[in-house]
């Protein structure tokens, strides 16, 4: 089965990611993640809300515009980059 990276996925694992238990009990993180897995084949999808606070999932969701908003600078002057810098 094929599963897709959508925001629910972007969300969880970034507030999974910056949770303490990544670091004190990585065996907990994995059967979390598993538990996203089941959820997502018996029903489709999955709700981090069951797994996390609204203010973890506003920690990953405000992280995660950061980082798009970094990557986005970072592509653009990769881009004006390369057309500067073409050889003919």
């Amino acid at each position: 089965m094929r599963y897709k990276l959508d925001d629910n996925w972007k969300v969880a694992l970034t507030a999974l990611g910056q949770s303490e238990a990544m670091v004190k009990d990585p065996a907990q993180v994995m059967s979390t993640v598993l538990k996203f897995f089941y959820c997502v084949d018996k029903t489709g999808s999955f709700d981090p809300r069951d797994y996390f606070t609204d203010d973890d999932l506003e920690d990953a969701r405000n992280i995660i515009d950061d980082y798009t908003k970094v990557h986005v600078k970072a592509l653009e002057a990769a881009t004006r980059y390369r057309e500067n810098h073409k050889h003919y």
